[in-house]
């Protein structure tokens, strides 16, 4: 009965630690964010922006979206599909608010940060991307932050067929 009763226990643990795991609040809690501007939109990942009064360009942390242009130079038509949406977002002048990276900067010198759309940090395009289906997950350590909660995000997208993964 004791081995019984222990079992028993263990399942409601584990039940509720899954409970916990998948039905946590999806939107990411921000830590420090601060302002910058848009320029341009490079690509779906890359924004040219003004940032402490200088132009960068900031590299989206924890997605992959396709790249604009093949390797021969011609039109990706994903690419452009997400560079075009990017495009409907965000003017130049446009003010958002950057979440940098664990690591503030790649081997290219960007800026390696988390998009939001707003000085609460609610509204992170990084996320949005993913779950629209317009990215993938691409996680670099230390900037994984939030890779739980994309990973969810690109899996829910694939499992609705979105974005790039209509068929």
């Amino acid at each position: 009965m004791k081995r019984f009763l222990v079992f028993i226990i263990l399942i409601m643990v584990a039940a509720g630690v899954t409970a916990w795991y998948y039905y946590r609040p999806e939107t990411p809690v921000a830590g420090n964010v601060r302002e910058a501007y848009i320029n341009y939109v490079i690509d779906g990942d890359s924004l040219d922006i003004t940032f402490d009064g200088k132009e960068e360009q900031l590299r989206l942390i924890g997605i992959d979206c396709p790249e604009r242009y093949n390797e021969d130079g011609t039109d990706n038509p994903e690419g452009k599909l997400v560079q075009d949406h990017l495009k409907t977002i965000f003017r130049q002048g446009d003010k958002v608010y950057i979440e940098l990276g664990e690591q503030e900067r790649d081997q290219y010198g960007r800026l390696l940060g988390y998009l939001y759309r707003d000085p609460g940090a609610t509204e992170m395009l990084n996320l949005e991307l993913l779950e629209m289906g317009y990215a993938e997950v691409l996680t670099f350590e230390p900037n994984d932050k939030y890779e739980d909660v994309f990973i969810r995000a690109m899996n829910r997208a694939k499992q609705e067929g979105v974005g790039l993964w209509k068929e």
